[in-house]
């Protein structure tokens, strides 16, 4: 078996992820500034299940999708706030972190899909989108610590 640089025991860094995934380092310090952002987004990937594992076929895809999101929340709450603030730093190089990854986008594309044919391609985006804006971490924040 040929030893990658990722190998157990093996210091894991952007660079290393980068050789491992076969993409320039340059493109993967773009997307993560530093090894402590890509651990977090890394935990956080391995965290989000397939949209397919979470909306049952034949109970309320609205319902199944609120219940998933509340209850991540609830259970990654101190992983998601250190997320959250360390996205609020700039980078090394003082220039504003990149976006965060948008895990809720693919499992509210596939709730609302059913009312995609009425809506059309554009407006069914912009209605994900309007719907992320409206149930991500940080106003679950808000509803927890501000208004109890």
């Amino acid at each position: 078996m040929q030893k990658t640089s990722l190998s157990p025991g093996a210091e894991i860094n952007v660079a290393a992820v980068a050789d491992e995934a076969g993409i320039s380092r340059a493109t993967a310090y773009r997307c993560f500034s530093d090894s402590a952002t890509l651990a977090m987004e890394a935990v956080l990937d391995g965290a989000v299940v397939a949209p397919e594992n979470v909306i049952p076929e034949r109970a309320s895809t609205r319902e199944g999708v609120r219940r998933y999101w509340l209850s991540f929340y609830s259970i990654w709450e101190n992983r998601l706030r250190v997320f959250a603030a360390r996205a609020l730093q700039p980078g090394s190089d003082g220039a504003p972190r990149d976006r965060r990854a948008a895990r809720r986008l693919p499992m509210f594309r596939e709730a609302l899909a059913p009312v995609g044919t009425r809506l059309g391609e554009k407006k069914l985006e912009e209605l994900t989108l309007a719907v992320s804006a409206v149930s991500g971490f940080e106003n679950y924040i808000t509803m927890k610590d501000i208004q109890g």
